[in-house]
């Protein structure tokens, strides 16, 4: 829950394209993860599917950074040339 909770925040941020919801939705997202490998592994199969669903939400997430870099402004767009 806590999980979804800073996913929403963090896809509210790069929605509107302000920093500073993105980067708790980031350490909400942070938070979670040494939870789902100390507290929700009991077995073998619940380990698996934490690390498929982990593995998926952080490309998800760097995916989504990629494909809105213009709307975030945190990355230049294009390189400026450098002078000579």
């Amino acid at each position: 829950l806590w999980g979804a909770a800073a996913g929403a925040v963090f896809l509210a941020g790069l929605a509107g394209g302000a920093k500073p919801p993105r980067m708790i939705g980031l350490a909400g997202l942070a938070l979670c993860l040494p939870r789902v490998f100390l507290v929700d592994i009991h077995s073998t199969l619940h380990r698996i599917a934490a690390f498929l669903a982990i593995g998926l939400v952080l490309l998800i997430i760097g995916f989504l950074y990629h494909r809105f870099r213009n709307r975030i402004g945190d990355s230049p767009t294009e390189e400026e040339p450098r002078p000579d």
